[in-house]
């Protein structure tokens, strides 16, 4: 309960911001440990799961990461970003949890993300579009559906 309640003050604590897109915000890559930016892949909607390694339920989301991509839009891009962890924590976990991801893998050990997200809770997941602009934050990951919806009244406005 202490190391949640840490982390969650933590990013409670980095979480004011707002200066850039969180298009334009530099992370890195797992598997290649380069950096990146979300702008550097082509998307028309990116969902980002958002996790640090003392959240609770964020094994469960993780082992189901593989399952959504493949249920989500073709023009959906899917990422994991593990913020507040060392590239190795994060390969570490992947290899224990048997997680080969089919997915965009990057880690933000600085907590970057939240230079720009004032994120509600970890996990969390960022619904955003091409643009950078956050449509929807949801708590832990949600299935298929409820992002496939969410996209579908977005393309309503």
């Amino acid at each position: 309960m202490g190391k949640i309640l840490i982390s969650f003050i933590t990013v409670f604590l980095i979480s004011c911001g707002g200066k850039d897109n969180i298009l334009d915000v530099t992370l890195m890559e797992v598997n290649s440990g380069k950096k990146v930016r979300l702008a550097d892949y082509k998307f028309d909607y990116m969902v980002i799961y958002v996790w640090t390694g003392t959240c609770v339920g964020h094994e469960k989301d993780l082992k189901n990461l593989n399952d959504l991509k493949r249920k989500l839009r073709n023009n959906v891009k899917l990422v994991s970003l593990a913020i507040l962890m060392k590239r190795d924590t994060v390969s570490e976990l992947f290899k224990e949890l048997n997680i080969k991801p089919e997915f965009i893998n990057l880690y933000d050990s600085k907590g970057n993300i939240t230079e720009v997200v004032k994120l509600i809770t970890l996990p969390s997941t960022l619904l955003i579009d091409k643009k950078g602009h956050i449509i929807k934050e949801f708590i832990r990951l949600p299935s298929s559906d409820l992002i496939n919806k969410s996209i579908a009244s977005k393309g309503q406005d």
